[in-house]
């Protein structure tokens, strides 16, 4: 759908659930052809994706409850997300762990209803492989400090507690101001890199390869006047 792809979700799942199993991650969609996951890297939606082998709205039994929030509030944090304000997606970023395949590790057998989650309170025991939990962009920070009609300012950061540098591709949704045509180039730098992007058919901007730290590092767009 797509007015959905400027949404930001925040999605957590228990390997364990098994009322709602983790194949809802995992598995092919018979509509799209994708995965979830799949569909959230290909269009760039921006987001936070958690899991670990907690239960049904049962905690997992290693982990505080909310452990991969790293106590960030998206409704008063930095950053908060606001319809109004830009956010940030993040692909290929370094920092994510792996969640498994529907294939499973071959440890347990495939249940139509379970899938392959295990006991709640049994920690190691689920069917589905990848790291027992993790996330996707977890810890990804930024903060807007520009967004005019010739230039948008995002300083972009890390506090992923494990990982304290990363490489990602970013994109940019949701700007008020600096708003492209499909096909418009701007001009990019972050840090000593810098570049030419050139806007998707939706007119989002995206840049590959750029890294994070826990350092605040401005991403600047300028839009390239004809």
């Amino acid at each position: 759908v797509p007015g959905a792809v400027d949404q930001f979700l925040v999605l957590k799942h228990g390997k364990d659930d098994a009322i709602i199993h983790f194949g809802a991650m995992l598995e092919v969609s018979p509509l799209t052809g994708r995965s979830f996951y799949e569909s959230m890297a290909l269009f760039h939606i921006a987001g936070l994706a958690a899991w670990d082998e907690g239960g049904h709205g049962t905690a997992d039994p290693l982990f505080a409850d909310e452990w991969w929030m790293d106590g960030w509030d998206p409704a008063a944090g930095t950053p908060a997300i606001r319809r109004s304000a830009p956010t940030v997606a993040a692909v290929n970023n370094s920092c994510d762990q792996h969640p498994g395949t529907r294939a499973g590790d071959g440890t347990r057998a495939w249940d139509p209803t379970a899938g392959f989650a295990g006991q709640v309170e049994l920690a190691g025991d689920s069917g589905w492989g990848g790291d027992a939990s993790g996330a996707r962009n977890r810890g990804l920070r930024w903060e807007t400090e520009m967004d005019t009609v010739g230039t948008l300012r995002i300083a972009a950061w890390t506090e992923h507690p494990d990982c304290p540098q990363a490489t990602a591709t970013l994109t940019v949704h949701r700007a008020q101001w600096f708003r492209l045509a499909a096909g418009e180039q701007v001009r990019w730098d972050m840090g000593e890199a810098d570049g030419i992007a050139i806007a998707d058919e939706r007119g989002l901007i995206t840049v590959e390869g750029l890294t994070l730290t826990r350092t605040p590092t401005t991403l600047r767009l300028q839009r390239i006047w004809r």
